[in-house]
């Protein structure tokens, strides 16, 4: 009673098949034939195809004897069902695809099996249908949902009968020597473009193993790329290697989301993220892409203009993504695919502006986009079916893109040796302006230095010649002509050692003649130089020693030193004034240093200068010196080994402390 009850059951099922298939007329779309030879078939030709605008016909009304035929068409599958909704069309160009419908569309086919196999794997090879419906004849006649699929369709929750694939994919039982008709039904958000493809199982496992080997192989090669463009980064800070390893994950991820391996392998069971992620790695790549584009052609030089169009294009894009949630799916993905014509365009513009304004890296950049679109165009040749269905023409974006990523590695290594070529010519340049630079400040300061020799030695030079005339005047008495004498002899010396100042100066480096001086008569030898110049102007002064013996220093070009700090002191201070030297050491474990600290209680050093104070030509408030002195007395402290600084405030006196190694 089984085998008969299913003798009348498939008795049933071909004679509903056969009544199915009777009730077309002649004006219909051929049978698919599927024979022994036959691996996979393109059912493109031998589908009939039906748009329903309000979501509203059901599978009763789409199977009816009313709409069993057919209206043939010529070009265009869009064009086709212009006018024509609830109709029934065959013979459209290529790959049905109608874009941003919106509508809901019905594929009717008929599949004669020939074949000595029953099995056979029916795929819509397109990863962004939101559902596809199968029906099928049930044992009454009508035809009935059989399986569901698409991206909308969590793979956890999918039926027996559906195929884990990166495209809609069902496993059909078509019995041998039947004709049997199938409609799919097929609703989008997105670009409702519907390529159909039948196979054995044998040749869906080759075609689904060499994709599948494709896309990782692509993925091996970004990721590779990727982590030495890193490496990169981090050896040369360039921040191009950065932006490029970026957009590399941008296309990576744009591919397997385009693909649906992402949803196959990352969230089979989110539906949220099979429509999200696309709106997402789109404006991700545009926005990686610009960025690094803008890098890499160094727009800031070489064109401005279209840097701030470029990060305009960007923040468009970041907008539209924080609005995202707020919009349809529809409308996301079409503000996404229809700005990226202007991405290209403005990618374009920026690299031919970059290599018109001499940037050879450019041409590699134009190279990549350009492979790019190629790839892409090929893409396209092959869903309306102008080149031949290959491993390479069905993974032509996939090598487009790799192709891409592999020129813009060329070009970021030439951007690299045309940077380091223009840095040497650069640093060749800089180092000819620094020569130049310098040879005129050394001019400026032989103008400097003898400018003021000049006007320091004029006043001394006048004022000998004039006490002089007056000291050779018979009429003056004795001891006006010995007052003018030593006036002479003071003017004199000052002289001197406005000369010696300038000969400590010009000699740059200073050669020292250490010796072991006794700290006593060292400090005699101070005071003593000192003594005159304080007392004339009614100065009090003190010397005294914490430390006794000796000590190692040159102890001339020491107390020249000393001299230059003890004359600003004395010009700056009051009579009545005080100025103070003390020395004493200090000693950690073996080192011993000597402290030196010469202060007095005058006005202080004016703000204006305390931060220049060691530097060549700087005075305030003196009618005479060549304003080396302190610069003069820095260089031989540090000659010393030592160190020199000072604490002053306004009204307070100002305090030098001199260290040097004992």
């Amino acid at each position: 009673m089984l085998i008969r009850g299913m003798k009348i059951w498939l008795l049933a099922l071909c004679v509903g098949s056969a009544i199915s298939a009777q009730a077309f007329d002649e004006n219909q779309s051929p049978a698919a034939v599927l024979t022994d030879s036959t691996g996979q078939l393109r059912l493109e030709p031998f589908i009939d195809v039906l748009e329903d605008p309000g979501h509203t016909l059901t599978i009763d009304q789409i199977s009816s004897p009313e709409r069993a035929g057919s209206k043939a068409v010529t070009g265009s599958w869009k064009t086709a069902l212009v006018g024509r909704p609830g109709v029934f069309v065959h013979g459209g160009d290529g790959v049905p695809n109608f874009g941003f419908a919106g509508s809901a569309f019905w594929l009717r086919m008929r599949l004669r099996n020939d074949s000595a196999l029953e099995q056979w794997y029916l795929e819509t090879a397109y990863s962004q249908l939101d559902h596809v419906d199968l029906y099928v004849s049930g044992s009454s006649g009508r035809f009935e949902l059989a399986l569901s699929a698409g991206d909308q369709v969590p793979l956890s929750s999918a039926s027996a009968g559906v195929v884990r694939n990166i495209y809609p994919t069902f496993d059909l039982s078509i019995p041998r020597g039947t004709v049997t008709v199938y409609y799919l039904r097929i609703r989008t958000g997105g670009s409702a473009m519907m390529p159909a493809v039948i196979y054995k199982p044998a040749q869906f496992s080759i075609v689904t193993s060499q994709h599948a080997m494709m896309m990782w192989l692509y993925t091996g090669i970004m990721i590779a790329m990727l982590l030495y463009n890193l490496f990169l980064f981090i050896s040369l800070k360039d921040r191009s290697y950065l932006y490029y390893s970026i957009y590399m994950v941008s296309l990576v991820f744009s591919y397997l989301t385009l693909d649906g391996m992402a949803r196959l392998y990352l969230w089979p069971d989110s539906p949220f993220l099979a429509n999200n992620s696309m709106v997402f790695v789109i404006w991700f790549a545009m926005i990686t892409g610009l960025i690094f584009s803008e890098s890499f052609l160094y727009l800031r030089a070489h064109s401005p203009k279209l840097r701030r169009i470029a990060f305009a294009l960007i923040g468009y894009g970041i907008i539209l993504l924080g609005l995202q949630p707020f919009l349809s799916y529809a409308v996301a993905v079409q503000f996404a695919v229809g700005s990226f014509p202007f991405f290209l365009a403005l990618v374009f513009i920026m690299g031919i502006v970059s290599f018109r304004r001499g940037f050879r890296p450019a041409r590699y950049f134009l190279l990549a986009w350009t492979a790019f679109i190629l790839f892409t165009v090929m893409l396209a040749l092959r869903a309306f079916g102008i080149v031949p269905e290959n491993i390479f023409t069905a993974n032509a974006s996939m090598i487009g893109s790799a192709v891409e990523a592999m020129l813009l590695s060329f070009g970021l290594a030439d951007r690299i040796n045309v940077l380091s070529a223009e840095r040497k010519t650069a640093e060749a340049e800089a180092a000819r302006l620094r020569g130049e630079l310098k040879e005129k400040q050394k001019m400026a300061v032989i103008g400097d230095m003898a400018a003021s020799i000049v006007h320091d030695l004029k006043n001394p030079v006048a004022v000998i010649k004039g006490y002089m005339e007056m000291a050779d005047d018979e009429s003056v008495s004795r001891e006006k002509r010995s007052q003018y004498l030593r006036t002479v002899d003071q003017v004199a010396d000052q002289m001197l050692d406005m000369v010696q100042d300038l000969l400590e100066f010009s000699r740059g480096s200073i050669a020292l003649e250490k010796k072991s001086v006794q700290v006593a008569e060292y400090l005699e030898r101070v005071r003593l130089a000192i003594q005159p110049n304080f007392e004339a102007k009614g100065i009090r002064f003190s010397v005294g020693s914490e430390l006794t013996g000796s000590i190692e220093l040159d102890p001339d070009r020491f107390l020249r030193a000393i001299l230059n700090i003890a004359g600003n002191a004395a010009d700056a201070l009051p009579a009545g004034g005080q100025f103070e030297i003390k020395i004493r050491e200090h000693r950690q474990g073996k080192d011993r240093r000597i402290i030196l600290e010469l202060a007095d209680n005058g006005p202080g050093i004016p703000e204006s200068i305390r931060a220049k104070l060691f530097d060549p030509f700087v005075t305030y408030g003196k009618s005479q010196g060549t304003g080396l002195g302190m610069a003069i007395t820095k260089n031989l402290v540090e000659a010393h080994g030592g160190s020199i600084a000072f604490t002053t405030a306004t009204g307070l006196g100002t305090t030098f402390t001199i260290e040097v190694p004992g």
